[in-house]
C-alpha cells in the first residue's frame, strides 16, 4: 500500500568532512576505544585549560579591586588635604565677629595673613597655589605640618621645625604676591608674620627676621599701627644685633606713629601722651619695656631710672577697669597686658636703683610690687582669685599649667594665643622678682633669713620644675629656662641650709 521512497544516491545531502570528524571520534585501537595514555593527556589538558582560566579571573578582579582601592584612597586623600585647607580659609582664618574684641583692636593687632583683616581668610589674589601655601603655614606653625617638597636639608630642633616650614611656605607665596590682584597690604603682611616666626628662633635667624620686618615697613609705606609695631620689632632685632643707633631710631619712630603725626618723643624717647587707641597703648607699654632694657643693659643706669619711673606714671595714668573679674575678656586682657608690662618696668627699675647702690628697701618696694602683679596676671588669666589679703602673698594658690586658662579666652581664636604667651610671660617674671626678693633679703636680714627662703621657695613654685629630693615645692608649669631654673633652686637650697643650721 504504502510506496517506498527512493532517493537517489546522487541527490542525498552530505555532511562536510569537518563536521564528520567533529561527531565522529577516531581511536587508534582496534576495538575503537580510546587508550589510557589519551585519557589522561585529555584530564590533563582539560585540568590546564580550567587553572588557567581561574587564575585569568582572580587576577581581573584583583586588578579591578586595585583599581577602586587606589581611587578610593585618592579620594579619601585629597578630601582630606581640602577639607584641613578649608576647614582654615573659613574657620581659622575667618574674620572676627565679636564687636568686643573690635573694639580693642585685637583682631588687628596679633596673626594676620590678608591685607584686609575685615576680609579674613587668605588673599585670592594669590591663585590657588599661593593661598594653599599661606594655609599650609598656618598648619604648620599651629599643628606641626611638615612637608618633604619643600628641600629643607636642614631643619635643625623639633621645637624649630615647624616654624621653619611656616616659614619657607610664607616665603613661596610672597613669590606670587607680584600678581596685581593681590591686596597692596598681603605682602606686608606676610612679611611681618615672617619675620616674627623668626624672631622667635633667637640670635641665629635675628638677621633673616630683620630683613623680612624691612620689607613689611616699606609695604606699610611707615604709616598707620601697622607700621608701628614693625618699627618696635626692627628696634628689637636691632638691639639685638648689636645696631644700638637704628634700635633707638625704629622705637622713637614706633612711638610718633602711636601719638600721631604732630607728636614728638622728650630726650630719653618718652612719650608725652597716652594715644586713646588700645593697640597703640600696647605697642608704646611694649616699647618702654624695650628702650628701658636698653639703658640699663649698656649701663646708663641714670637715663635708666628715670626713663623707668616716667614710664611707670605714663601706664598707670591708662584707664584700668573697676574690676577685672567683671571686665568684658578683651578689656580685661588689655588691662592685663598692660599690668604685666607695669611688672616688667618694675622689676628693672628695682635692679638699676640696686646698682646705683640706694637703699634695698626702695628695691625690694618695687619687687614685691612687680611679684604681686605678675602674679594677678597669671591668676586672673586662670580664674583663680585675683585678690590676696595683707601678708597672704606666700599663701595664694598658683595655677597649674596652661590647662588652666580661662575658658573665656582659650575659646576664642583671636584672645587664645594672646592669654598663653601673657600668661607665660607673667609666670616667668613671677619667678624672677620673687628670685630677686630672695637675694635682696639674705643681704638685708642675713643668710639664714626665713623670709628670702619664702621667696626662693615661691620662685621655683612659679619657675615650674621640682627639685630633686625636694618634697616641699609644687609644680606649675615650665616658665623658666633650665638655666635660670638652676639658679633659683641653688638659692632656694642655700637658704634652706642656712635656715636649718641656724635652727639647730
Amino acid at each position: 500500500m504504502f510506496r517506498r521512497l527512493i532517493v537517489p544516491t546522487s541527490r542525498r545531502p552530505r555532511l562536510p568532512v569537518a563536521a564528520f570528524s567533529r561527531t565522529r571520534p577516531t581511536y587508534s585501537t582496534e576495538e575503537g576505544r580510546p587508550s589510557k595514555e589519551q585519557i589522561n593527556a585529555t584530564a590533563i589538558q582539560h585540568q590546564l585549560s580550567g587553572h588557567a582560566e581561574t587564575a585569568f579571573r582572580t587576577m581581573a578582579r584583583f586588578g579591578k579591586a586595585a583599581v577602586i582601592a587606589s581611587v578610593l584612597a585618592g579620594l579619601t586623600i585629597f578630601g582630606s588635604f581640602e577639607f584641613a585647607h578649608q576647614y582654615v580659609e573659613h574657620r581659622s582664618l575667618r574674620p572676627e565677629p565679636d564687636e568686643g574684641i573690635k573694639r580693642f583692636e585685637w583682631d588687628v593687632s596679633d596673626e594676620l595673613y590678608h591685607g584686609d583683616p575685615m576680609v579674613g581668610g587668605t588673599d585670592p589674589g594669590l591663585g590657588r597655589g599661593g593661598r594653599q601655601a599661606v594655609r599650609s603655614a598656618w598648619m604648620s606653625q599651629h599643628w606641626g605640618v611638615e612637608s618633604p617638597e619643600l628641600g629643607l636639608s636642614s631643619i635643625g630642633s623639633a621645637v624649630d621645625a615647624p616654624i621653619l616650614y611656616a616659614v619657607a611656605y610664607l616665603e613661596r607665596a610672597l613669590t606670587l604676591t607680584e600678581n596685581p590682584d593681590v591686596h597692596p597690604l598681603t605682602r606686608a603682611e606676610l612679611h611681618n608674620r615672617a619675620g616674627s616666626l623668626l624672631e622667635r628662633l633667637g640670635n641665629s635667624r635675628t638677621a633673616d627676621a630683620r630683613a623680612h620686618f624691612e620689607q613689611a615697613w616699606q609695604g606699610f609705606s611707615g604709616e598707620g599701627l601697622r607700621a608701628a609695631r614693625v618699627g618696635l620689632k626692627l628696634g628689637d632685632v636691632s638691639a639685638r644685633m648689636g645696631r644700638n643707633g637704628e634700635a633707638l631710631y625704629w622705637w622713637k619712630k614706633s612711638i610718633q606713629l602711636c601719638e600721631g603725626p604732630t607728636s614728638s618723643v622728650g630726650p630719653l624717647l618718652e612719650p608725652e601722651e597716652v594715644p586713646t587707641s588700645p593697640w597703640a597703648q600696647r605697642i608704646i607699654a611694649s616699647a618702654l619695656v624695650s628702650i628701658s632694657a636698653f639703658y640699663a643693659q649698656h649701663g646708663k643706669l641714670a637715663d635708666a631710672q628715670k626713663f623707668e619711673e616716667s614710664s611707670l606714671s605714663l601706664l598707670r595714668s591708662i584707664p584700668t577697669p573697676e574690676s577685672i573679674s567683671t571686665a568684658s575678656p578683651p578689656q580685661a586682657l588689655h588691662a592685663l597686658f598692660l599690668l604685666q608690662r607695669s611688672s616688667l618696668l618694675s622689676v628693672h627699675l628695682a635692679e638699676v636703683l640696686h646698682a646705683q647702690k640706694q637703699p634695698v628697701l626702695a628695691s625690694i618696694q618695687y619687687l614685691s610690687l612687680a611679684a604681686s602683679s605678675s602674679e594677678r596676671v597669671a591668676r586672673a588669666l586662670s580664674d583663680l582669685p585675683v585678690q590676696q589679703g595683707p601678708g597672704q602673698l606666700h599663701e595664694t594658690p598658683i595655677p597649674q599649667g596652661e590647662d588652666q586658662i580661662s575658658p573665656v579666652y582659650s575659646a576664642s581664636k583671636t584672645l587664645s594665643p594672646v592669654a598663653s604667651r601673657l600668661y607665660r610671660d607673667a609666670k616667668r617674671t613671677a619667678a624672677e622678682a620673687w628670685n630677686l626678693l630672695g637675694i635682696l633679703y639674705e643681704k638685708h636680714e642675713g643668710r639664714s633669713s626665713k623670709t628670702a627662703l619664702l621667696c626662693y621657695e615661691r620662685a621655683i613654685q612659679w619657675a615650674g620644675k621640682k627639685g630633686e629630693g625636694d618634697e616641699g615645692v609644687s609644680i606649675a608649669n615650665e616658665a623658666a629656662t633650665e638655666a635660670d631654673w638652676n639658679v633659683f633652686y641653688a638659692n632656694f637650697q642655700r637658704a634652706k641650709e642656712a635656715s636649718s643650721q641656724k635652727n639647730k
